[in-house]
């Protein structure tokens, strides 16, 4: 499994459109060859921190994300909706997540009025 996370800081003002950003982004993802998961996280303590954090079947299915449109929009919506972000690539990263809370990323079809 090969894998990476994208530490963000989320400016407070936008965190609603980075949340927004995150569902729509999820739902794409799933076009992609090789995508197995990304899951959401955000910091019990400080609720401006999040951790996306995206699984690939191969290394191959990744650099070719991480190459990809998708990703383009994802690092830049990170720039542009946070105040700083890192990007850690590896094969397995593994983290302690017990202070964060995971965010569901399911997409769901807007509802009528």
């Amino acid at each position: 499994m090969f894998s990476y996370k994208m530490e963000i800081t989320v400016t407070p003002l936008k965190i609603g459109e980075f949340m927004d950003f995150c569902l729509s982004i999820a739902n794409e993802l799933t076009h992609e060859r090789g995508y197995r998961t990304l899951h959401l996280y955000q910091n019990t303590d400080d609720t401006q921190n999040y951790v996306l954090f995206s699984e690939w079947e191969s290394k191959q299915s990744m650099e070719n994300h991480l190459r990809g449109d998708r990703f383009s929009l994802l690092k830049g919506a990170a720039i542009v909706l946070g105040k700083s972000f890192k990007l850690k690539i590896g094969e397995a990263l593994i983290a302690d997540y017990s202070n964060w809370t995971k965010l569901d990323l399911a997409w769901k079809p807007e509802q009528e009025i």
